[in-house]
């Protein structure tokens, strides 16, 4: 038995991928999400074999999301379903080991054999990406080396924001975005209907959780991160 959860966020289109799948006796839907919020809720509780993600999934994108994804829960494997994917994102994807990438539209009733796949070690990349893969990795040196340079500049690491990401609440990473879109507090706090005391704590609760020490740098940590919405 191969026990998923789903995360996408149209109620349709949970209730859509639910049928095509309930009816394979050897896949076990045992939870649903609609943002990347309960995606992590859900995954850390529940470790399932494999998550079904949805591209949209608001201030947390799928990039942002993958590595907590393995952080909460090492075992379980990704599958991303998405309308289409750029060259950058594809790159970053491949980079954060996601073990299927389908388009919604050209792979939804394939998903069932995708989610086999999948759990029995392989992966499942849309044939119409797959022949972009030779040519994109000619480019992956140089870009993980300007990457890695960028980081350097702000000041921490990937590992450093495995850490503290997964303590973050809620409005703390909804704040986040907010920050990486140049809003200052009060626009925050019209944003997100939150006091404005409220906001002035939460930033400095993110401040001390990521040892960043102004809002440029919070900025662009949000930015590097995939919390700043496309």
């Amino acid at each position: 038995m191969i026990d998923i959860v789903i995360v996408h966020p149209k109620k349709y289109e949970r209730e859509r991928l639910i049928s095509l799948l309930k009816d394979h006796g050897d896949i076990n839907i045992i939870g649903l999400g609609e943002d990347a919020y309960d995606a992590l809720k859900i995954i850390a509780s529940l470790r399932p074999d494999i998550a079904i993600i949805d591209e949209a999934l608001g201030f947390l994108d799928d990039i942002g999301i993958f590595p907590l994804i393995k952080l909460r829960s090492p075992k379980t494997l990704a599958v991303l379903l998405a309308a289409g994917i750029n060259n950058n994102r594809f790159l970053k994807l491949i980079n954060e080991n996601v073990k299927g990438i389908a388009c919604i539209n050209s792979d939804i009733y394939l998903l069932p054999n995708i989610i086999q796949t999948v759990y029995n070690g392989g992966s499942y990349i849309n044939p119409l990406l797959a022949s972009r893969i030779l040519h994109l990795f000619s480019q992956v040196n140089q870009k993980y080396a300007k990457k890695n340079q960028e980081k350097a500049d702000i000041g921490y690491s990937p590992i450093a924001f495995l850490e503290t990401a997964t303590r973050f609440t809620k409005t703390e990473l909804q704040i986040l975005s907010c920050l990486g879109r140049s809003y200052n507090n009060q626009q925050i706090s019209m944003e997100l209907d939150l006091a404005y005391g409220t906001v002035r704590n939460c930033i400095s609760s993110i401040m001390h959780k990521t040892g960043l020490k102004n809002r440029l740098q919070l900025a662009r940590y949000a930015i590097e991160y995939g919390l700043v919405p496309a």
